[in-house]
């Protein structure tokens, strides 16, 4: 790959975020959710599919997270 494909890649990215990512966490939160579930039995709440899918960009303020960190800051590294 040439310095100028790689600059554009680069650039593709910057617009509309990692190659992959969708996808790639969807497929770890799906993973993830089938395994608690099968583990928790019937104790307590149930999960949902969604209490594993991240949020980047978002702080848990904007979540309903009653702590104060910040889940990813937009943009940032993963």
């Amino acid at each position: 790959m040439s310095s100028r494909e790689l600059t554009e890649w680069r650039a593709y990215e910057r617009l509309t975020g990692p190659l992959g990512q969708q996808r790639d966490d969807n497929l770890a939160a799906r993973t993830a959710f089938y395994i608690v579930s099968a583990l928790s039995g019937d104790k307590g709440r149930k999960p949902k599919f969604s209490d594993f899918l991240p949020n980047w960009g978002l702080t848990r303020e904007d979540i309903g997270g009653d702590d104060q960190e910040s889940a990813h800051p937009a943009g940032g590294d993963r």
